[in-house]
């Protein structure tokens, strides 16, 4: 086993106490159903960093807005921060959450309907608890 496997597996033993997290509850999740662009909550300030004009991201961020014209606005600023943490962390949901390995206009309609469908009774406990190894939240 290397080193780096080694501290992998240590790592992902250490049970987590989250004392700051920004989640609806879940009954309010399923609720609303949130597509993939109203995940961007941080990725949006990327968009400030890449240039992206306030109004745009306000576009962008309007969850009453056509997905389709939010996607439109989004998709040539993508690649502008997919590196980011914020970016490379909304990647690695859409991979291990959804299933969905990149982001682009052949894959968002897929993310998009999986994001949406994602929300049911112990999806909390399966990326919270199960997945990321928080204990308390």
């Amino acid at each position: 086993m290397s080193v780096e496997q080694g501290l992998r597996e240590e790592i992902a033993g250490i049970a987590l106490f989250d004392t700051h997290e920004h989640l609806p509850t879940e009954a309010a999740r399923i609720a609303a159903r949130p597509g993939i662009l109203d995940l961007l909550h941080y990725v949006r300030c990327d968009l400030v960093s890449a240039g992206l004009p306030p109004e745009q991201i306000a576009q962008i961020a309007d969850a009453k807005a056509p997905t389709s014209e939010r996607w439109r606005l989004f998709a040539p600023a993508w690649p502008l921060i997919r590196h980011t943490a914020y970016g490379r962390a909304f990647q690695r949901a859409l991979r291990d959450v959804h299933g969905i390995g990149d982001l682009n206009d052949g894959t968002f309609p897929e993310a998009d309907e999986r994001v949406r469908a994602w929300p049911a009774p112990g999806c909390y406990r399966r990326i919270l608890r199960d997945m990321a190894g928080i204990r308390v939240s």
